[in-house]
């Protein structure tokens, strides 16, 4: 039995049984007795899978009970919504016979009525599902074209405003926090034991929604480069320990109420998630190099967090456009 971390982050278990070797691929490291709890289930489910061969249905659920103390909640329940959106034929197709034209029927069906993201969803339900009970089958198959999606980054005037009209209440906190690069999610999660006496705040879990669509906390955030820890002004590490706790109310009232907030000051709707994306375009702006910026946000990879900072250069962009040409052809 052996673990192998990857290039990617993630651990590569392999094992041999019987003469075959066996490989699982892990979010995060396990401890051994985990890791042979896990290989031992991925081999079962293998053979079981040899006699039986189940519907692709039937491989979903198997799948998502072997990782089940692996993945994330909100992971799972993407996975059974994707499950749901593909056809019936396709949930009912024996997983030994489907074969690449049956994976590219599939996503083109699903092309004609669904989001190129949502479309792609689907396929990696379908590949993670594959590559364990499949790891044999080779496709390659075509994909819809994504479609940037162009959300509303909040200005620093914006900010700002929205933080004097929040001082005072449970809000504050979570939508500075939110300011400094944190996801919903693990601002949810901090306790007061997360915050050091010399003000660093230490993220190291999430609070997500799980299949029966209860709030848990996960102990682990997004992924292992999100754990991390952020150092925080004395003004709001002293105001957390005065009030001694972080935000503790309904997950979902953060939206809400920076919904209502936005509509009271008359200020472009965004969501809370791009207090985030504001956080990544500022420190770009100010000259904080990608690598520290990746670190504070807790992002495996600088690919979305530059796409975040490109939407608002877009913006700068066709600004010195219509300027260029007022200039130009203006009377």
């Amino acid at each position: 039995m052996t673990i192998e971390k990857l290039p990617s982050g993630s651990y590569r278990l392999k094992k041999m049984y019987k003469g075959k070797r066996y490989s699982l691929t892990v979010q995060n490291k396990p401890t051994k007795r985990v890791a042979e709890d896990l290989m031992n289930e991925h081999i079962t489910a293998t053979g079981a899978m040899a006699k039986k061969n189940m519907t692709f249905k039937d491989a979903v659920d198997a799948y998502c009970t072997l990782k089940s103390n692996i993945l994330s909640p909100s992971t799972i329940v993407g996975y059974k919504k994707s499950l749901r959106q593909l056809s019936e034929d396709f949930r009912q197709t024996l997983i030994n016979d489907i074969e690449q034209l049956t994976i590219q029927k599939e996503i083109n069906d699903l092309s004609a009525k669904l989001a190129p993201k949502t479309v792609r969803n689907a396929n990696g339900l379908i590949a993670a599902v594959l590559k364990t009970y499949r790891n044999g089958l080779h496709y390659d198959i075509n994909l819809p074209q994504s479609i940037a999606s162009k959300s509303h980054i909040p200005t620093e005037t914006e900010i700002k405003q929205i933080l004097n009209a929040v001082k005072g209440t449970d809000y504050y906190v979570p939508f500075a926090l939110g300011t400094m690069g944190m996801r919903r999610s693990e601002i949810c999660a901090l306790t007061i034991e997360d915050l050091s006496d010399d003000n660093m705040l230490t993220i190291n879990k999430a609070k997500v929604q799980n299949e029966d669509k209860k709030w848990v906390i996960k102990p682990y955030p997004k992924t292992e480069d999100s754990q991390r820890t952020i150092y925080l002004p004395p003004e709001l590490a002293d105001l957390i320990r005065s009030q001694g706790y972080i935000f503790t109310a309904h997950p979902e009232r953060l939206l809400d109420h920076l919904h209502s907030t936005q509509k009271q000051l008359g200020i472009k709707s965004f969501r809370f998630h791009d207090l985030r994306h504001y956080f990544a375009t500022m420190a770009h702006a100010m000259g904080i190099p990608d690598k520290y910026i990746q670190l504070q946000g807790g992002w495996k990879t600088d690919h979305i967090m530059k796409k975040v900072y490109r939407h608002s250069l877009d913006d700068e962009y066709e600004k010195t456009q219509k300027q260029y040409v007022d200039r130009l052809f203006k009377k």
